[in-house]
């Protein structure tokens, strides 16, 4: 099994290559194959649709483009925006969260050079989850 990473709209998923019965090559997260594998499953069943054309998203760069980044942000950045998302937090803290986010995967970064820098719009999803995690936590203190 070969592993890629490609990428989507929020994030980016590591997916995991696997083969049918007619030794066709299908992605599926790696998540969704660890989940099958912790459940004992051995097989799964897969249904293809074949017919028709491939569909484009709107999004999706072809392999000669090359990604904008005028609007992308700085991780140095990224952690001054959230550090204004939670009431006590630490730069130190606010650098960290976001360094384990790029890690795990939950906003789209991307190396250019020597800096990474964080799309905006998915690490605009990953603070607002943040900030509802951490409202929830307020919560269920009082």
């Amino acid at each position: 099994m070969s592993s890629s990473l490609l990428p989507v709209h929020t994030a980016s998923v590591e997916f995991v290559e696997i083969c049918t019965d007619q030794g066709l090559p299908v992605l599926i997260p790696v998540t969704a194959l660890k989940r099958l594998q912790q459940t004992g499953q051995t097989t799964i069943d897969v249904t293809l649709c074949i017919a028709g054309d491939i569909a484009q998203p709107e999004n999706s760069l072809d392999n000669n483009e090359t990604m904008a980044v005028e609007n992308w942000i700085s991780q140095k950045d990224a952690a001054t925006l959230h550090l204004e998302d939670i009431d006590g937090l630490t730069r130190g803290a606010s650098i960290s969260r976001v360094r384990r986010g790029i890690t795990l995967g939950k906003f789209v970064s991307k190396k250019f050079g020597r800096s990474r820098l964080i799309d905006p719009v998915s690490f605009a999803a990953w603070r607002l989850s943040e900030r509802e995690k951490n409202l929830s936590k307020l919560d269920k203190n009082e």
